[in-house]
């Protein structure tokens, strides 16, 4: 699923705070942020958009998103 969160991400710096974040912008211009116990995981890319991956209903997702906007802000 993909959702746009309608605010810019600094993607090294999420990168340098959360050790649940993979950021190689050489490899793949997103950066992967995994959920902490659970198989979902969000490609967050600059502009603001994100894919949820992982996610087995929607259910998932929005929990995904939820703790998306509370921890990265």
């Amino acid at each position: 699923a993909s959702v746009n969160f309608h605010r810019r991400f600094d993607l090294e710096e999420i990168a340098r705070n959360f050790r649940s974040a993979e950021y190689e912008p050489e490899v793949f211009p997103g950066l992967i942020f995994r959920m902490e116990e659970s198989s979902v995981a969000f490609l967050l890319f600059v502009e603001g958009e994100g894919v949820c991956v992982g996610a087995k209903n929607e259910e998932e997702i929005v929990e995904g998103i939820n703790r998306i906007e509370e921890t990265i802000g």
